[in-house]
């Protein structure tokens, strides 16, 4: 078996291999952009952390970052747990809203619960990125025809599902007697979403 977009390093199956990208890194890259852009009072909106491991290394990304410049963030205030769903993204943009004050940037952990955050601070009055910026993650078309445009990290679907097929037909030819676990570069596309406030 082969998993794309996830990461099965720490399973102990000789026979499961992974390809994907590096969450953790990938998250830290784009929270460090919110931070360059002078985002301090930042919140997450995102899986249960608890039992998503997708959600757990794009956390550990996002404080990685956070620790690295001494910025404070507070789960229970700053943290709002989501469905990876338009609709989650948008109850959770109004949840977040609610319990954050000073909240200058969102990260959301998938673009379409970035895409319902947008709608969502839409909707309550709050324009993007002038009021608050909004970054997704995945890199869907979908992102650079909304408006404004979205900035996300972008993952290279094609790439992982050719790396994917070619580690399964390695290990069904036993060509690979091991599993591989292979990530593939990702990319921050810089869209329209995110305020320069310093």
């Amino acid at each position: 078996c082969v998993l794309i977009t996830n990461q099965a390093q720490n399973v102990a199956n000789k026979m499961l291999s992974s390809v994907g990208t590096d969450d953790v890194l990938a998250a830290r890259k784009i929270t460090e952009y919110l931070i360059e852009c002078g985002h301090k009072n930042i919140g997450v909106i995102g899986g249960n952390i608890t039992n998503s491991e997708i959600s757990e290394r794009r956390y550990k990304g996002f404080i990685k970052a956070m620790e690295a410049h001494r910025l404070p963030f507070d789960f229970d205030t700053q943290y709002q747990t989501a469905k990876y769903s338009f609709d989650g993204g948008a109850r959770a943009a109004e949840s977040l809203i609610g319990k954050f004050n000073g909240i200058t940037a969102i990260f959301a952990m998938s673009d379409v619960q970035a895409i319902g955050t947008v709608r969502q601070l839409n909707d309550m009055g709050l324009r993007v990125p002038d009021d608050i910026s909004v970054t997704g993650f995945d890199g869907l078309p979908l992102t650079q025809y909304i408006y404004p445009r979205l900035t996300t990290v972008r993952q290279f679907e094609q790439q992982l599902a050719e790396c994917g097929t070619m580690e399964l037909l390695r290990a069904i030819s036993k060509e690979n007697e091991e599993p591989a676990h292979i990530l593939i570069p990702f990319k921050l596309i810089k869209g329209e979403s995110v305020m320069k406030i310093c």
